[in-house]
C-alpha cells in the first residue's frame, strides 16, 4: 500500500512545488516499475555491504534484462533499458526520481551543489 501512496500523492504538485502533469496509464506504469525496483533493492539488500552489493547488483541487473538461464524473466514482465538503474555505478548510488516518465538519478544529485561546498575555516 505504500507504494500505492506513492502513486497517489504524486497527483497534485511535485518536490519542487510545480503542478504534475495528469498521469497516464503508461506513466503510472514506469512509476510503478521504478518505484517497486526501488523498494526491491532497499528491502531486500539495504543491509548488506560491500562484496555482497556487487553480487546482488549484477544479478538484479543479469534477471532484469532476461541474461540468467536458469532463473528465465516472466514473459509477462517488460522493463525497458531506461526505465532500469543506469549501469555506471550500482543498484544502491541511484533513487527513482519521478518527472515525466520517471529516471534514475545519483543520490548526490538531491543535495544542492551549494550545499556540498566545505565551509572556510573548517
Amino acid at each position: 500500500t505504500c507504494l500505492m501512496d506513492e502513486i497517489a500523492g504524486s497527483g497534485t504538485t511535485g518536490p519542487d512545488g510545480k503542478a504534475y502533469a495528469e498521469l497516464n496509464a503508461n506513466t503510472m506504469l514506469l512509476w510503478l516499475q521504478g518505484l517497486f525496483l526501488f523498494s526491491l533493492i532497499w528491502g531486500l539488500a539495504g543491509t548488506i555491504t560491500g562484496d555482497s552489493r556487487r553480487k546482488f547488483d549484477t544479478f538484479l541487473r543479469d534477471f532484469l534484462t532476461g541474461a540468467l538461464e536458469e532463473y528465465p524473466k516472466p514473459k509477462s514482465i517488460k522493463f525497458s533499458k531506461a526505465n532500469i538503474f543506469p549501469e555506471r555505478n550500482t543498484c544502491f548510488d541511484f533513487y527513482f526520481e519521478k518527472k515525466a516518465a520517471g529516471h534514475w538519478r545519483e543520490w548526490p544529485d538531491m543535495i544542492a551543489r551549494e550545499d556540498l561546498a566545505i565551509p572556510e575555516g573548517v
